[in-house]
């Protein structure tokens, strides 16, 4: 099979290529949950067929199984080195001071080790005051590795860093993982605020039904009533039938 098909299959399950195949398996359970026909409300029988398809195709083909065994060990091999650094450059820097600890963290960003990035990203998460970190967390959002990507929304959201909304935005209209995009989601519901809510009602003329959905559901988590006028103006001239009933449903809890 050529390398673009097996590709396709990758992205169907909303994974990288070469994701191991635990993260196939775990892709599949989700997203046969969302898709299935007899489950789930927006699943088609295409969709769920190609899903399936896919799944098979990736934890069955013995040179792909092979591979992704010998890619198991290279990883272990590489987060295991990616530890050592940090906890060497953990001892070194237990007498200096917290702006050369970050100094450095920063400067691994740039490595050519994944598993040192993913693993730096997730120490910067102890330096959330620090504006230096916060901007270039921002910039990991644009970053191809998607580990990496979730990493730093979660950091955002924990600073509640408002600056990083317009970036969120950006990923919920992307064609970044629904993962991504949940979690972009609650990273502006949680910051909150006029800014939020503005960026919500926008969404809800956003071309695209998954955003509009997107949208609605981010206001009813938001729970700031001043979005009921907007709501109902969408609910005027919406066609999507989920989006419909969720409109719905954010109204009424809110008439009570």
């Amino acid at each position: 099979m050529k390398t673009d098909d097996i590709a396709l299959y990758y992205r169907v399950l909303e994974l990288p290529v070469g994701a191991s195949i635990s993260e196939v398996k775990r892709a599949f359970r989700r997203l046969a949950l969302k898709y299935h026909p007899d489950v789930a409300s927006r699943g088609t029988q295409s969709k769920y067929e190609e899903i399936v398809k896919a799944y098979y195709y990736l934890t069955r083909n013995s040179s792909l199984v092979s591979s992704h065994e010998k890619n198991k060990d290279k990883k272990k091999k590489l987060s295991e080195e990616a530890k050592d650094i940090l906890q060497r450059l953990e001892n070194r820097l237990k007498r200096s001071d917290s702006g050369a600890t970050i100094d450095l963290l920063l400067d691994r960003l740039n490595s050519d080790n994944l598993y040192l990035r993913r693993e730096v990203v997730k120490h910067l998460s102890n330096f959330l005051y620090d504006k230096r970190v916060l901007e270039a967390l921002i910039k990991l959002l644009n970053d191809e590795d998607r580990e990496i990507v979730k990493t730093a929304i979660n950091s955002l959201e924990k600073a509640r860093y408002t600056p990083a909304m317009e970036k969120l935005k950006a990923i919920l209209v992307s064609g970044a993982s629904s993962e991504l995009k949940e979690a972009a989601l609650w990273a502006i519901v949680k910051m909150g605020g006029e800014e939020a809510l503005q960026l919500l009602i926008s969404l809800l003329n956003h071309s695209l039904t998954e955003v509009r959905l997107a949208a609605v559901r981010g206001l009813m988590l938001l729970n700031d009533r001043r979005a009921v006028s907007s709501l109902k103006a969408l609910l005027k001239v919406e066609r999507s039938v989920e989006v419909r009933i969720w409109i719905k449903r954010v109204l009424e809890s809110w008439s009570k």
